[in-house]
């Protein structure tokens, strides 16, 4: 059996354990066409980021759409139309990034990430110490979901003066809608925690 002078001879290297590259996608999409009259232009798009924390709990999906209408309705009055929407999903665990570096750049190296054997519980340095590992484990910390959905939509009419030559008047109206929601949950279990 191991004792536990055993289990502080490991040498850990917490950027290791810790850090991974985070990964990216982002895909998008654009229609456009039109007539002499009519014109249009469509974009989708979707992106994903994951984080750098190797417990996989911080990543970011935002989805976004963009349409623009400019049609001739009259001889001289042209009417644009455009609507953008985006959404924003973001999750990270309960603890701030900078301060899962901060507990990472200070735990000792001989201190292992979990308690050998005992793969449920993160393993501690003593008196005032936290696992970084826990801190960055939405599971044994708790975790942040932040949604945020953004609408605008705008329209406008441009009247072109036939009798004076680059004339033209304009009126433009707009709306925008803002809405996010933040949810916390926090874990307290010491035990997982240290």
């Amino acid at each position: 059996s191991r004792g536990l002078g055993d289990v502080y001879k490991r040498q850990t290297n917490w950027y290791e354990e810790m850090i991974k590259n985070a990964p990216i996608t982002q895909s998008n999409i654009n229609i456009s066409g039109g007539t002499d009259k009519v014109s249009y232009f469509i974009s989708a798009g979707y992106l994903y980021q994951g984080g750098i924390w190797s417990t996989n709990s911080t990543d970011k999906n935002r989805f976004n759409f963009r349409s623009n209408l400019d049609a001739d309705i009259l001889k001289n009055l042209k009417l644009s139309v455009g609507v953008g929407a985006v959404i924003n999903s973001l999750n990270y665990p309960r603890s701030a990034s900078y301060e899962i570096a901060r507990k990472m750049k200070d735990m000792a190296p001989n201190i292992p990430v979990k308690w050998p054997g005992h793969d449920d519980y993160y393993a501690f340095g003593g008196e005032g110490t936290v696992n970084p590992m826990a801190l960055a484990d939405k599971e044994a910390s708790g975790y942040s979901k932040k949604i945020a959905k953004n609408l605008n939509v705008d329209f406008s009419l441009e009247y072109k003066v036939p009798f004076v030559e680059g004339l033209s008047l304009k009126a433009t109206m707009g709306y925008t809608q803002s809405d996010s929601w933040l949810s916390l949950i926090h874990i307290s279990e010491p035990t997982r925690l240290r």
